[in-house]
């Protein structure tokens, strides 16, 4: 009898870390798709930057064929984030007194209220469990 209350002691210990013990503060994957005037982004990046504390990058990644995934080893913790898209162009004039040989500078088409640490306000929230998708469509 005692060997049998002593297996269920250790069965519903095990039960309970099993089910509810898991981490509230992990990083979680994120996914998504990123529309630029109704198609795809080619390329780009993106950037999830960190409301409380000092700002500053959370996690990001590379955006192609429109499509970015942040895996959760380099994914976001619960809380609230600041996003920047940004995907430049090879500029069409080069600046008056740009430098012969010097690499093309490049161009911004992603609008400020999207790209800018200035302007930026779009911002998600980030709950548990994931993983988790946040789509952006930009005019």
């Amino acid at each position: 009898m005692r060997r049998i209350c002593l297996v269920l002691v250790l069965a519903s210990s095990c039960s309970v870390l099993m089910n509810g013990c898991s981490d509230p503060n992990a990083r979680l994957p994120m996914s998504g798709t990123i529309l630029f005037k109704g198609e795809p982004l080619e390329h780009g990046n993106i950037q999830f930057l960190t409301t409380v504390g000092a700002p500053g990058p959370a996690a990001g990644g590379m955006v192609k064929g429109g499509k970015y995934r942040i895996p959760g080893e380099h994914g976001l913790q619960p809380g609230t984030y600041r996003i920047l898209i940004s995907s430049t162009v090879p500029a069409t004039q080069l600046p008056e007194g740009w430098p012969a040989g010097a690499s093309l500078p490049t161009v911004e088409r992603i609008p400020p209220e999207f790209s800018s640490f200035e302007t930026s306000k779009i911002q998600v929230e980030v709950k548990p469990p994931g993983p988790l998708v946040f789509d952006f469509s930009i005019p």
